[in-house]
């Protein structure tokens, strides 16, 4: 029984790890639209650059660069673009700072704020190393 228990696992180990064998960078762009603190909608352009390794054990929740995008970044950089944007009228979004917007997706990455599935995406070192946002007339 042992055997076979230790055999499962290695098996599931494995084929995690092929499954996830990417590594690098991505640049990805998206559009996007959102409330002002006023309750208007404000549409932005949004691009970012990715940059992500490949870590002994990771947690294999995604097995391509676009499920990562798609699945767990994407999803993530809307939700902190919405809660920065929601508190600001228009004069405050003319002068934000995207390295602002930038530092607290970074800071929600590090911190593994990640899940898919209500399960969390860890162990894998991920950064948004280019940010950009504009608004949309």
């Amino acid at each position: 029984m042992k055997r076979i228990t230790l055999l499962l696992t290695l098996l599931i180990l494995i084929n995690c790890k092929s499954k996830n064998e990417f590594e690098g960078q991505f640049l990805s762009a998206m559009e996007m639209t959102t409330l002002n603190v006023n309750g208007n909608e404000i549409g932005f352009n949004v691009g970012y650059t990715v940059e992500f390794e490949q870590v002994e054990n990771q947690d294999c929740l995604v097995e391509t660069k676009d499920e990562l995008n798609s699945m767990l970044i994407e999803p993530l950089i809307k939700s902190v673009i919405r809660g920065f944007i929601g508190k600001l009228d228009n004069n405050g979004i003319e002068i934000m700072d995207k390295e602002d917007l930038k530092a607290e997706i970074n800071k929600e990455l590090s911190e593994g704020n990640i899940s898919l599935n209500s399960k969390k995406f860890v162990n894998c070192p991920l950064r948004i190393s280019m940010f950009a946002i504009t608004r949309r007339n």
